[in-house]
């Protein structure tokens, strides 16, 4: 299991732990049986003459603000180079309510990138996670200056090791997820079974990464960035039922 993240010292160490529980695509707390997993982090700080941000709105220091990545990695390569990030989420954390949001840029999103137009995704694959923040930061007048950055093995062992997630399936997307799940026990190795029926189901690891990958049916990327969003939120919900996070990293 490979997972980056920016670590600064002035932040809160449970954010950083909220980071790698929220996982696209980009992350999450390994948890329970996960626990002697976590020697296997890579922590990479960015480079910061090379990050552009954005400081112009007062509103801003009310808030953290952290990009989260999924790279769309067929091989399992961290690789900052190479890698496309499809999955892109803000993440933005009020400092006095300690209110979580999620905002998903869209993998097509056509914008400057260094001042040539391109789609967002090919920042991080272009120049790695200095490139891809600042490009989030100029587009959006952002301030970002953290990140994590995930693969589709993070995401299956976060939800493992929970003991999955409750999802309501929808028929109208059975043969792509199925196509997907197939994928995944070839990525990811294991052999989830196929979703013979929708309806509500416990998906397990590849099954739940199948589910966030689906972009061919109705509502496309828009549906897709929404399944990816609601994936992140069972995930950190189970499991703070569960009551199994590291000590000190209450949320």
């Amino acid at each position: 299991m490979s997972v980056k993240a920016d670590k600064r010292r002035h932040s809160p160490i449970r954010w950083i732990f909220i980071l790698l529980f929220l996982i696209v695509v980009l992350i999450g707390v390994i948890l329970g049986v996960s626990y002697t997993k976590l020697g296997k982090i890579n922590s990479t700080p960015m480079n910061q003459s090379k990050l552009v941000t954005v400081h112009e709105d007062a509103n801003m220091k009310d808030y953290t603000n952290i990009a989260l990545f999924g790279i769309d990695s067929q091989t399992g390569s961290m690789s900052d180079r190479g890698n496309r990030s499809d999955s892109i989420i803000v993440v933005s954390i009020n400092n006095q309510t300690k209110e979580i949001k999620m905002l998903s840029i869209y993998r097509d999103t056509y914008v400057s990138v260094n001042g040539h137009y391109t789609k967002i995704n090919a920042a991080y694959s272009m120049g790695g996670p200095e490139l891809a923040v600042s490009t989030i930061n100029r587009n959006l007048d952002l301030n970002i200056t953290q990140y994590a950055t995930v693969n589709f093995k993070i995401l299956a062992d976060i939800v493992d090791a929970i003991g999955g997630i409750e999802v309501k399936v929808d028929s109208s997307i059975l043969k792509n997820l199925n196509s997907y799940i197939g994928d995944m026990n070839r990525l990811n190795g294991g052999y989830s079974p196929k979703i013979k029926t929708g309806g509500l189901h416990t998906l397990d690891g590849n099954q739940a990464v199948a589910y966030s990958r689906i972009r061919y049916t109705a509502g496309g990327d828009l549906a897709r960035a929404g399944r990816q969003r609601e994936v992140l939120q069972k995930i950190f919900a189970k499991g703070k039922k569960k009551s199994i996070w590291p000590d000190g990293c209450h949320g």
